[in-house]
């Protein structure tokens, strides 16, 4: 039992890397908003909140936080966003769909600095940590609505939730932040629980507060989920499955292929021990991602935003199974070898910004529904 509880244990490494500076908090926030800004459309902010955002600002209007979260929307309470809500309604009517989107971005800036911090002890390298952190604020999905949206930080929280229980942060701060993310995160989403079996075994080979802390609000926050009344029970699998595969990544089969040869290259390479994978993080990762998507795929409630954190997941299986054997800096008169352990992580960098771009060259004919038309109109 040694060898499996050793190999465990290196997921829980102490490893003070990761250590935020005050330039790179300034740049996260300065990139949060620039994103939010490139999403305006030419019908302004509002084309920007979704159904479940103009009904968390409506709640916000006409009743009190600890109200709104008795009335949850599909997938949980959804507190963060109601929280949101509140301070944007403390702007001028005009203003609030502005403030409702960029306070959303500013609340990501800081998930992404979490997830840098956190992903230190197992993915050392600074490229490595960029790639699990900052597509939280591009979203490399191919869905024109899902950047910077408040709809949307409850699944970037149960993404943050994942690394803040990986977390084992030197610092005083980070052992506070880090339980705090793991309970905003169970009382924002129903589907929180399926981290308690990695934070069993966190505390099965880590005994610290941090983690006893993430376990005691993590319970508690799945017990309020529990209590809560909802209309997202299991329904047949299949339907479910086939409401989570996108219409629009059915129709364009090129970016899929792309996306599937691009998985199987990672793969082989890593088996053929071009670069040192990471399986056990790589599988880690992978599994709840599966998890996740089974589980939400069988709700009746179901929402589209989930692939949000299962993406997530999946390029952090993957920069796991890019992970370079030496250093990213390659030596003069390297051999194929020594070159071909960093082109994939350069690759992988490649098709995450590609598709950031391509996204971003979307036409946004985002049409708004009844409800949406009908909150929006009242806060211009």
């Amino acid at each position: 039992m040694a060898g499996p509880a050793r190999s465990a244990a290196s997921l829980f490494r102490i490893n003070p890397a990761g250590r935020v500076t005050p330039l790179v908090v300034s740049l996260t926030l300065v990139l949060a908003a620039l994103i939010s800004l490139l999403r305006i459309g030419r019908d302004g902010w509002s084309v920007l909140l979704s159904t479940g955002d103009v009904i968390v600002l409506d709640d916000a209007r006409r009743r009190s936080i600890a109200d709104g979260v008795r009335h949850p929307l599909a997938g949980g309470s959804d507190l963060l966003s109601r929280f949101v809500a509140e301070l944007a309604l403390q702007a001028p009517p005009t203003w609030v769909d502005g403030t409702f989107v960029l306070l959303s971005g500013v609340f990501t800036a800081a998930l992404v600095l979490v997830v840098y911090a956190a992903s230190a002890g197992v993915l050392p390298r600074t490229l490595q940590r960029l790639l699990v952190s900052v597509p939280l604020l591009m979203m490399p999905l191919a869905q024109d609505r899902w950047y910077g949206i408040p709809a949307v930080l409850g699944w970037q929280l149960l993404y943050a939730a994942f690394w803040a229980i990986l977390w084992m942060p030197p610092s005083r701060i980070g052992r506070i932040i880090a339980p705090i993310v793991v309970g905003l995160a169970a009382f924002c989403l129903d589907m929180a629980w399926v981290l308690l079996p990695l934070l069993l075994l966190r505390l099965l080979l880590r005994r610290d507060a941090s983690g006893y802390a993430a376990a005691s609000l993590l319970l508690a926050g799945t017990a309020w989920q529990r209590l809560a009344d909802r209309d997202d029970a299991p329904s047949s699998l299949i339907p479910g499955f086939e409401r989570s595969v996108q219409a629009r990544w059915i129709a364009e089969a090129l970016p899929v292929t792309v996306a599937a040869v691009a998985v199987l290259v990672i793969v082989v390479l890593a088996a053929a021990r071009v670069t040192s994978p990471r399986w056990l993080l790589a599988a880690v990762a992978a599994g709840h991602a599966m998890v996740l998507l089974a589980v939400t795929s069988t709700a009746a409630a179901y929402s589209g935003t989930v692939e949000i954190a299962v993406s997530m997941l999946l390029i952090v299986a993957l920069v796991a199974l890019t992970n370079p054997s030496g250093d990213l800096r390659v030596p003069k008169g390297a051999g194929i070898r020594e070159v071909g352990t960093w082109l994939p992580v350069a690759g992988l960098t490649l098709l995450l910004a590609v598709a950031w771009t391509r996204d971003l060259s979307f036409e946004r004919t985002v049409v708004e529904d009844a409800a949406v038309q009908t909150v929006s109109a009242a806060t211009r």
